[in-house]
Protein backbone atom coordinates (compact mmCIF):
# COMPACT_ATOMS: atom_id res chain seq x y z
CA UNK A 1 0.00 0.00 0.00
CA UNK A 2 2.97 2.37 0.72
CA UNK A 3 4.60 1.58 -2.64
CA UNK A 4 1.50 2.42 -4.48
CA UNK A 5 0.45 5.15 -2.57
CA UNK A 6 3.92 6.52 -3.24
CA UNK A 7 3.37 6.19 -7.30
CA UNK A 8 0.27 7.94 -7.23
CA UNK A 9 1.55 10.83 -5.38
CA UNK A 10 4.49 10.82 -8.38
CA UNK A 11 1.76 10.42 -11.24
CA UNK A 12 0.04 13.17 -9.87
CA UNK A 13 2.98 15.47 -9.37
CA UNK A 14 4.31 14.38 -13.23
CA UNK A 15 1.04 14.90 -14.65
CA UNK A 16 1.06 19.07 -13.60
CA UNK A 17 1.27 21.23 -16.28
CA UNK A 18 4.69 21.96 -17.50
CA UNK A 19 6.64 22.43 -20.78
CA UNK A 20 7.49 19.55 -23.44
CA UNK A 21 9.85 20.39 -26.74
CA UNK A 22 9.83 22.07 -29.24
CA UNK A 23 7.58 22.27 -31.96
CA UNK A 24 8.84 24.50 -34.71
CA UNK A 25 12.18 23.03 -34.62
CA UNK A 26 10.90 19.51 -35.55
CA UNK A 27 8.33 20.72 -38.19
CA UNK A 28 8.41 24.23 -38.56
CA UNK A 29 7.11 27.83 -37.58
CA UNK A 30 4.30 28.33 -40.48
CA UNK A 31 2.77 27.20 -43.53
CA UNK A 32 4.83 28.78 -45.57
CA UNK A 33 8.16 27.21 -43.96
CA UNK A 34 6.63 23.81 -43.50
CA UNK A 35 6.21 23.65 -46.96
CA UNK A 36 9.77 24.68 -47.53
CA UNK A 37 11.38 21.96 -45.52
CA UNK A 38 10.99 23.37 -42.63
CA UNK A 39 12.72 26.91 -43.17
CA UNK A 40 12.68 30.59 -43.64
CA UNK A 41 11.31 32.64 -46.40
CA UNK A 42 12.74 35.54 -49.06
CA UNK A 43 10.22 38.23 -47.58
CA UNK A 44 11.42 39.96 -44.54
CA UNK A 45 8.04 40.88 -43.73
CA UNK A 46 7.58 37.61 -43.24
CA UNK A 47 7.51 36.78 -39.15
CA UNK A 48 8.17 33.36 -39.40
CA UNK A 49 11.67 34.35 -39.91
CA UNK A 50 11.56 35.16 -36.02
CA UNK A 51 12.22 31.74 -35.79
CA UNK A 52 14.79 30.75 -38.03
CA UNK A 53 16.66 33.86 -38.74
CA UNK A 54 15.20 37.01 -36.72
CA UNK A 55 17.93 39.38 -38.38
CA UNK A 56 16.50 39.34 -41.66
CA UNK A 57 13.39 40.95 -40.03
CA UNK A 58 15.54 44.27 -39.81
CA UNK A 59 14.43 44.93 -42.62
CA UNK A 60 10.66 45.11 -42.49
CA UNK A 61 8.80 48.39 -43.00
CA UNK A 62 5.40 46.95 -41.99
CA UNK A 63 3.52 45.66 -38.51
CA UNK A 64 3.05 42.04 -39.85
CA UNK A 65 1.52 39.02 -37.98
CA UNK A 66 0.71 35.16 -38.89
CA UNK A 67 -1.18 32.62 -37.52
CA UNK A 68 -1.89 29.01 -38.36
CA UNK A 69 -2.95 25.67 -36.65
CA UNK A 70 -1.64 22.08 -37.20
CA UNK A 71 -2.82 18.65 -36.86
CA UNK A 72 -0.44 16.11 -36.47
CA UNK A 73 -1.08 12.03 -37.17
CA UNK A 74 1.42 9.64 -35.97
CA UNK A 75 1.36 6.14 -37.78
CA UNK A 76 3.83 4.16 -36.23
CA UNK A 77 4.45 0.09 -36.87
CA UNK A 78 2.60 -1.99 -34.56
CA UNK A 79 5.04 -4.17 -31.82
CA UNK A 80 3.07 -6.92 -31.32
CA UNK A 81 3.91 -10.21 -29.18
CA UNK A 82 7.35 -9.56 -27.63
CA UNK A 83 8.17 -10.17 -24.19
CA UNK A 84 6.68 -7.57 -21.63
CA UNK A 85 7.94 -9.10 -18.34
CA UNK A 86 10.33 -11.01 -16.78
CA UNK A 87 12.37 -11.54 -13.92
CA UNK A 88 13.92 -8.31 -14.21
CA UNK A 89 10.40 -6.74 -13.32
CA UNK A 90 8.09 -8.91 -12.47
CA UNK A 91 7.62 -12.15 -9.81
CA UNK A 92 5.33 -13.61 -12.28
CA UNK A 93 7.92 -14.75 -14.79
CA UNK A 94 7.80 -14.36 -18.69
CA UNK A 95 4.62 -12.62 -20.01
CA UNK A 96 4.02 -11.93 -23.83
CA UNK A 97 2.13 -9.14 -25.02
CA UNK A 98 1.90 -5.56 -27.31
CA UNK A 99 3.94 -2.32 -27.12
CA UNK A 100 1.06 1.08 -26.70
CA UNK A 101 2.29 2.83 -30.00
CA UNK A 102 -0.80 4.65 -30.36
CA UNK A 103 0.13 7.99 -30.21
CA UNK A 104 -3.34 9.71 -31.39
CA UNK A 105 -3.54 12.88 -33.14
CA UNK A 106 -2.23 16.60 -32.04
CA UNK A 107 -3.40 19.78 -32.97
CA UNK A 108 -1.21 22.75 -32.28
CA UNK A 109 -1.25 26.92 -32.66
CA UNK A 110 0.92 29.21 -33.87
CA UNK A 111 1.43 33.39 -33.58
CA UNK A 112 4.02 35.65 -34.56
CA UNK A 113 4.22 39.68 -34.43
CA UNK A 114 6.14 41.84 -35.84
CA UNK A 115 6.53 45.71 -34.53
CA UNK A 116 9.10 48.13 -36.35
CA UNK A 117 10.57 50.35 -33.79
CA UNK A 118 11.80 53.79 -34.34
CA UNK A 119 13.70 55.97 -32.72
CA UNK A 120 16.05 56.11 -30.43
CA UNK A 121 15.91 51.98 -30.37
CA UNK A 122 15.20 51.94 -34.94
CA UNK A 123 15.06 48.19 -34.85
CA UNK A 124 12.19 45.12 -35.28
CA UNK A 125 10.81 43.49 -32.33
CA UNK A 126 9.47 39.82 -33.10
CA UNK A 127 7.48 37.40 -30.87
CA UNK A 128 6.54 34.01 -31.71
CA UNK A 129 4.05 31.66 -29.70
CA UNK A 130 4.07 28.22 -29.98
CA UNK A 131 0.93 26.35 -27.84
CA UNK A 132 -1.36 23.43 -28.09
CA UNK A 133 -4.39 23.75 -29.03
CA UNK A 134 -6.57 23.05 -26.07
CA UNK A 135 -4.09 23.29 -23.61
CA UNK A 136 -0.97 24.48 -22.13
CA UNK A 137 1.39 21.42 -22.26
CA UNK A 138 1.37 17.74 -22.52
CA UNK A 139 3.83 15.91 -20.44
CA UNK A 140 3.97 11.89 -20.70
CA UNK A 141 7.11 9.73 -19.51
CA UNK A 142 6.23 6.70 -21.45
CA UNK A 143 6.47 3.31 -20.95
CA UNK A 144 9.41 2.67 -18.87
CA UNK A 145 10.46 -0.77 -19.89
CA UNK A 146 8.62 -1.35 -23.29
CA UNK A 147 9.14 -0.25 -26.76
CA UNK A 148 8.95 3.73 -27.31
CA UNK A 149 9.59 6.21 -29.83
CA UNK A 150 10.80 9.46 -27.85
CA UNK A 151 11.03 11.86 -30.11
CA UNK A 152 7.51 11.78 -30.30
CA UNK A 153 4.71 10.65 -27.75
CA UNK A 154 4.74 14.08 -26.23
CA UNK A 155 8.07 15.45 -27.06
CA UNK A 156 6.24 18.42 -28.96
CA UNK A 157 3.48 19.08 -26.78
CA UNK A 158 4.25 22.50 -24.81
CA UNK A 159 4.15 26.15 -24.89
CA UNK A 160 6.86 28.34 -26.30
CA UNK A 161 7.94 31.58 -26.96
CA UNK A 162 10.33 33.32 -28.37
CA UNK A 163 11.26 37.04 -28.29
CA UNK A 164 13.91 38.95 -30.47
CA UNK A 165 15.40 42.42 -31.65
CA UNK A 166 16.63 42.88 -34.66
CA UNK A 167 18.40 45.87 -36.44
CA UNK A 168 20.48 46.69 -39.66
CA UNK A 169 23.64 47.34 -39.60
CA UNK A 170 24.34 48.79 -43.17
CA UNK A 171 22.20 48.43 -46.02
CA UNK A 172 23.96 44.60 -46.69
CA UNK A 173 24.43 43.05 -42.58
CA UNK A 174 22.08 42.83 -39.61
CA UNK A 175 21.66 41.02 -36.92
CA UNK A 176 19.43 40.12 -33.98
CA UNK A 177 19.49 39.26 -30.35
CA UNK A 178 16.56 37.83 -28.13
CA UNK A 179 15.68 34.55 -26.39
CA UNK A 180 13.15 31.03 -26.23
CA UNK A 181 11.02 31.37 -22.82
CA UNK A 182 9.92 28.04 -21.16
CA UNK A 183 9.36 27.02 -17.57
CA UNK A 184 10.47 24.03 -15.37
CA UNK A 185 9.09 22.62 -12.06
CA UNK A 186 10.71 21.74 -8.95
CA UNK A 187 8.82 19.97 -6.00
CA UNK A 188 9.19 18.36 -2.48
CA UNK A 189 6.20 15.95 -0.83
CA UNK A 190 5.96 15.09 2.73
CA UNK A 191 3.90 12.30 3.10
CA UNK A 192 2.52 10.33 6.41
CA UNK A 193 0.95 6.98 4.44
CA UNK A 194 -1.03 4.98 6.57
CA UNK A 195 -1.39 0.74 5.68
CA UNK A 196 -5.03 -1.11 5.30
CA UNK A 197 -6.40 -1.44 8.67
CA UNK A 198 -4.94 1.23 10.85
CA UNK A 199 -6.32 3.75 12.48
CA UNK A 200 -4.75 6.32 11.40
CA UNK A 201 -5.46 8.27 7.95
CA UNK A 202 -2.96 9.18 5.57
CA UNK A 203 -2.05 13.00 4.93
CA UNK A 204 0.47 14.89 2.95
CA UNK A 205 1.96 18.41 1.91
CA UNK A 206 3.27 19.73 -1.68
CA UNK A 207 5.88 22.57 -2.19
CA UNK A 208 6.24 23.43 -5.60
CA UNK A 209 8.45 26.06 -7.54
CA UNK A 210 8.01 27.12 -11.16
CA UNK A 211 10.38 29.29 -12.73
CA UNK A 212 11.16 30.49 -16.29
CA UNK A 213 13.70 29.06 -18.30
CA UNK A 214 15.20 31.42 -20.63
CA UNK A 215 18.07 30.47 -23.41
CA UNK A 216 20.07 33.44 -25.66
CA UNK A 217 19.74 33.35 -29.69
CA UNK A 218 21.28 35.13 -32.16
CA UNK A 219 21.61 35.69 -35.72
CA UNK A 220 23.29 37.17 -39.11
CA UNK A 221 21.48 38.38 -41.94
CA UNK A 222 23.57 39.35 -45.51
CA UNK A 223 21.60 40.58 -48.50
CA UNK A 224 22.57 41.22 -51.94
CA UNK A 225 20.37 41.82 -54.85
CA UNK A 226 18.43 38.40 -55.09
CA UNK A 227 20.34 36.57 -52.29
CA UNK A 228 20.15 36.00 -48.61
CA UNK A 229 22.14 34.21 -46.15
CA UNK A 230 21.66 33.52 -42.41
CA UNK A 231 23.41 32.38 -39.75
CA UNK A 232 21.86 31.69 -36.94
CA UNK A 233 22.18 29.85 -33.10
CA UNK A 234 19.60 28.81 -30.66
CA UNK A 235 20.94 27.82 -27.24
CA UNK A 236 19.59 24.81 -25.78
CA UNK A 237 16.63 24.35 -23.56
CA UNK A 238 15.66 21.89 -21.14
CA UNK A 239 14.00 21.40 -17.68
CA UNK A 240 14.27 18.21 -15.29
CA UNK A 241 11.86 17.99 -13.27
CA UNK A 242 13.07 16.70 -9.59
CA UNK A 243 10.54 16.32 -7.06
CA UNK A 244 11.54 15.00 -3.40
CA UNK A 245 9.30 12.39 -1.42
CA UNK A 246 9.97 12.21 2.28
CA UNK A 247 7.38 10.89 4.79
CA UNK A 248 7.15 7.21 6.89
CA UNK A 249 4.46 5.05 7.31
CA UNK A 250 2.04 6.00 10.79
CA UNK A 251 1.02 1.82 11.44
CA UNK A 252 3.77 0.12 11.48
CA UNK A 253 6.14 3.49 11.61
CA UNK A 254 8.61 2.77 8.46
CA UNK A 255 10.54 5.64 6.70
CA UNK A 256 10.47 6.50 3.04
CA UNK A 257 12.82 9.12 1.29
CA UNK A 258 12.89 8.98 -2.51
CA UNK A 259 14.48 11.38 -5.29
CA UNK A 260 11.93 11.14 -8.71
CA UNK A 261 13.58 12.89 -11.91
CA UNK A 262 12.73 13.54 -15.40
CA UNK A 263 14.24 15.31 -18.29
CA UNK A 264 10.42 16.66 -19.37
CA UNK A 265 12.29 18.36 -22.13
CA UNK A 266 14.33 18.64 -24.01
CA UNK A 267 15.75 21.27 -27.07
CA UNK A 268 19.44 20.55 -28.89
CA UNK A 269 21.89 23.61 -29.50
CA UNK A 270 21.25 24.63 -33.17
CA UNK A 271 23.21 26.21 -35.42
CA UNK A 272 22.14 27.52 -39.24
CA UNK A 273 23.81 28.48 -42.01
CA UNK A 274 21.28 28.99 -44.69
CA UNK A 275 20.29 31.02 -47.67
CA UNK A 276 18.16 31.86 -50.49
CA UNK A 277 18.39 32.70 -54.11
CA UNK A 278 15.80 34.30 -56.49
CA UNK A 279 15.38 34.10 -60.14
CA UNK A 280 12.55 35.55 -62.07
CA UNK A 281 9.81 32.55 -61.88
CA UNK A 282 11.92 29.94 -58.77
CA UNK A 283 13.34 30.95 -55.75
CA UNK A 284 15.54 28.43 -54.04
CA UNK A 285 15.87 27.64 -50.47
CA UNK A 286 19.08 25.64 -48.41
CA UNK A 287 19.69 25.05 -44.77
CA UNK A 288 22.38 23.15 -42.63
CA UNK A 289 21.57 22.50 -39.31
CA UNK A 290 24.06 21.46 -36.52
CA UNK A 291 22.71 20.44 -33.32
CA UNK A 292 24.70 19.41 -30.46
CA UNK A 293 22.64 16.66 -28.49
CA UNK A 294 25.29 15.89 -25.40
CA UNK A 295 23.54 16.88 -22.93
CA UNK A 296 19.85 14.55 -23.78
CA UNK A 297 18.50 12.18 -21.30
CA UNK A 298 15.26 10.09 -22.37
CA UNK A 299 12.15 11.19 -20.54
CA UNK A 300 12.02 8.04 -18.06
CA UNK A 301 11.50 8.72 -14.82
CA UNK A 302 14.30 7.70 -12.60
CA UNK A 303 13.87 6.95 -8.96
CA UNK A 304 16.98 7.05 -6.26
CA UNK A 305 16.56 5.35 -2.92
CA UNK A 306 17.08 6.80 0.08
CA UNK A 307 15.29 5.04 2.59
CA UNK A 308 13.19 2.46 2.23
CA UNK A 309 11.89 2.23 -1.03
CA UNK A 310 14.53 0.80 -3.81
CA UNK A 311 15.48 2.74 -6.31
CA UNK A 312 14.71 1.75 -10.34
CA UNK A 313 16.72 -0.18 -12.66
CA UNK A 314 19.12 1.61 -14.85
CA UNK A 315 19.74 -1.31 -17.26
CA UNK A 316 19.31 1.53 -20.19
CA UNK A 317 22.65 3.34 -21.71
CA UNK A 318 21.70 5.59 -24.48
CA UNK A 319 23.77 6.76 -26.21
CA UNK A 320 23.56 10.54 -28.35
CA UNK A 321 25.62 11.88 -31.10
CA UNK A 322 25.61 15.15 -32.74
CA UNK A 323 23.66 15.48 -36.25
CA UNK A 324 23.94 17.27 -39.09
CA UNK A 325 20.27 17.63 -41.04
CA UNK A 326 20.44 18.77 -45.04
CA UNK A 327 17.14 20.90 -46.03
CA UNK A 328 16.04 21.78 -49.55
CA UNK A 329 13.19 24.01 -50.48
CA UNK A 330 11.83 25.54 -53.58
CA UNK A 331 9.02 27.98 -54.82
CA UNK A 332 7.54 28.42 -58.34
CA UNK A 333 5.54 31.86 -58.93
CA UNK A 334 2.67 30.89 -60.95
CA UNK A 335 0.97 34.25 -61.37
CA UNK A 336 0.63 37.16 -59.41
CA UNK A 337 -1.62 35.53 -57.05
CA UNK A 338 -0.61 31.80 -56.50
CA UNK A 339 2.55 30.66 -55.44
CA UNK A 340 3.81 26.56 -55.54
CA UNK A 341 6.19 24.99 -52.55
CA UNK A 342 7.95 22.09 -52.16
CA UNK A 343 11.25 20.92 -49.95
CA UNK A 344 12.89 17.66 -48.87
CA UNK A 345 15.33 16.99 -45.58
CA UNK A 346 17.14 14.37 -44.14
CA UNK A 347 17.41 13.68 -40.08
CA UNK A 348 19.58 11.49 -38.76
CA UNK A 349 18.64 9.87 -35.58
CA UNK A 350 20.59 11.33 -32.82
CA UNK A 351 20.34 8.20 -30.91
CA UNK A 352 23.00 5.55 -31.82
CA UNK A 353 22.01 2.37 -30.24
CA UNK A 354 20.73 -0.47 -32.25
CA UNK A 355 18.17 -0.78 -29.54
CA UNK A 356 19.29 -4.67 -29.53
CA UNK A 357 20.35 -4.39 -25.37
CA UNK A 358 18.57 -3.68 -22.65
CA UNK A 359 15.79 -0.45 -22.87
CA UNK A 360 13.97 0.08 -25.97
CA UNK A 361 14.29 4.21 -26.54
CA UNK A 362 13.60 4.29 -29.84
CA UNK A 363 14.15 6.52 -32.66
CA UNK A 364 14.82 6.70 -36.22
CA UNK A 365 16.62 8.04 -39.37
CA UNK A 366 13.49 10.31 -40.96
CA UNK A 367 13.45 11.91 -44.63
CA UNK A 368 10.70 14.51 -44.73
CA UNK A 369 8.68 15.10 -47.77
CA UNK A 370 6.87 18.81 -48.09
CA UNK A 371 4.37 20.73 -50.33
CA UNK A 372 2.24 23.64 -49.87
CA UNK A 373 1.06 26.47 -51.62
CA UNK A 374 0.55 30.43 -51.20
CA UNK A 375 -2.37 32.81 -52.58
CA UNK A 376 -1.62 36.55 -52.23
CA UNK A 377 -4.65 38.99 -51.69
CA UNK A 378 -5.44 42.55 -50.51
CA UNK A 379 -8.38 43.44 -48.36
CA UNK A 380 -9.09 46.63 -47.36
CA UNK A 381 -5.92 47.24 -48.54
CA UNK A 382 -4.25 45.39 -46.21
CA UNK A 383 -1.39 42.30 -47.83
CA UNK A 384 -2.72 38.88 -47.18
CA UNK A 385 -1.13 35.94 -47.50
CA UNK A 386 -3.20 32.31 -47.05
CA UNK A 387 -1.12 29.39 -47.03
CA UNK A 388 -1.49 25.98 -46.74
CA UNK A 389 1.57 23.05 -45.62
CA UNK A 390 2.09 19.44 -45.75
CA UNK A 391 4.76 17.04 -44.48
CA UNK A 392 5.54 13.48 -44.45
CA UNK A 393 8.00 12.03 -42.28
CA UNK A 394 9.10 8.28 -43.33
CA UNK A 395 11.01 6.87 -40.82
CA UNK A 396 13.27 4.35 -41.78
CA UNK A 397 12.52 0.99 -41.40
CA UNK A 398 14.64 -1.14 -38.93
CA UNK A 399 14.13 -5.05 -37.33
CA UNK A 400 15.48 -4.94 -34.32
CA UNK A 401 17.04 -8.47 -32.98
CA UNK A 402 17.31 -8.75 -29.05
CA UNK A 403 20.26 -10.09 -27.70
CA UNK A 404 19.91 -13.30 -25.21
CA UNK A 405 19.84 -13.23 -21.61
CA UNK A 406 17.63 -10.57 -19.06
CA UNK A 407 18.06 -7.42 -18.31
CA UNK A 408 19.04 -8.66 -14.74
CA UNK A 409 22.16 -10.77 -16.10
CA UNK A 410 20.02 -13.77 -15.55
CA UNK A 411 19.14 -16.17 -18.35
CA UNK A 412 16.65 -16.21 -20.93
CA UNK A 413 15.30 -12.71 -23.06
CA UNK A 414 15.24 -9.09 -22.56
CA UNK A 415 12.08 -7.12 -22.64
CA UNK A 416 11.01 -6.56 -26.05
CA UNK A 417 12.29 -9.71 -27.45
CA UNK A 418 13.02 -12.06 -29.53
CA UNK A 419 12.34 -9.23 -31.95
CA UNK A 420 10.09 -6.05 -33.50
CA UNK A 421 10.34 -3.78 -36.43
CA UNK A 422 10.18 -0.34 -35.99
CA UNK A 423 9.15 2.30 -38.46
CA UNK A 424 6.50 4.09 -39.81
CA UNK A 425 5.08 7.77 -40.72
CA UNK A 426 3.54 11.00 -39.52
CA UNK A 427 1.57 13.35 -41.38
CA UNK A 428 0.77 16.99 -40.82
CA UNK A 429 -1.21 20.08 -42.14
CA UNK A 430 -0.77 23.50 -41.61
CA UNK A 431 -3.51 26.30 -42.52
CA UNK A 432 -2.18 30.01 -41.80
CA UNK A 433 -2.09 33.60 -42.92
CA UNK A 434 -0.26 36.41 -42.40
CA UNK A 435 -1.29 39.38 -42.57
CA UNK A 436 1.08 42.87 -43.05
CA UNK A 437 -0.02 46.86 -42.56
Amino acid sequence: MKTLLFFIIISYVLNSPKSFANFAEFFGAGPESISLGNQGTDDPNNPVNNYYAPSFLAWNKHISFAFSSSAIRHNFEDIKNIIIKNDSNSRSGTEIGNANNSYGDFYNGIFHLVLPVFRPINGVIGVSLFAPIGYIAEVDSGDPILPEYIMYRARNKRSLVFFNYARAINNSFSFSLGATIGFEVNASMTTQAALNGSTIGSSSSLQAKIAPNVSPMFSFSYINNNLNLFLSYIHEVKSELNTDVIGETSDPPIPFDINASSMTYFDPNIVRLAGNYSFSLIKLYTTLEYQIWKNFKTSIIRLVQRASIKSSDDYENVQVKNILIPRFGIKYLLNNYWEINGGISYRATPVQNDFSGAGNSLDADTIIFTLGTNYLTKILDKSIKMSIGTQYHQLKDKFVIKTSGQENGDSGSKIGGPSYKIGGNVLLLNIGAKVSF
